[in-house]
């Protein structure tokens, strides 16, 4: 009797347990929202600038003949902080905020993959090997 009294105990506290877990799971999903375009993107008023240094990035084309591929700077823990999909034909000028402390970026057009400097002085990175 005992043991029957127990089980049932026990079978009603996971039965509420996992509602309860179910149910926290479900507020979460649905009150997290994510921002799908840029205009939506929100910066904490704290947000320190002075961390970030403008970088700016330049590509001058290599190829003759049309052939676009993946362009993609990351920072020093393979963090992307930039993607494009560029036509190699075409030039290529833009800017991004970097942390300070980053001294070299990681570029990678296509699958060739390569480390360049920040130039202290220029702050401006060659997108070429």
């Amino acid at each position: 009797m005992i043991f029957k009294k127990h089980i049932t105990i026990s079978a009603l506290t996971m039965a509420l347990c996992a509602s309860s877990c179910s149910k926290h799971r479900l507020d979460i999903a649905v009150s997290s929202q994510r921002a799908t375009q840029f205009n939506q993107m929100q910066i904490s008023g704290d947000f320190n600038w002075s961390t970030y240094q403008k970088i700016q990035l330049k590509y001058l084309p290599s190829l003759l003949e049309g052939k676009t591929a993946v362009i993609a700077i990351k920072d020093s823990k393979g963090n992307v902080l930039f993607s494009r999909n560029q036509d190699l034909t075409k030039q290529l000028d833009a800017s991004i905020l970097v942390p300070i402390h980053e001294t070299r970026l990681i570029v990678q057009i296509g699958s060739n993959q390569f480390s360049k400097p920040i130039q202290p002085s220029s702050k401006i990175v060659h997108l070429t090997p």
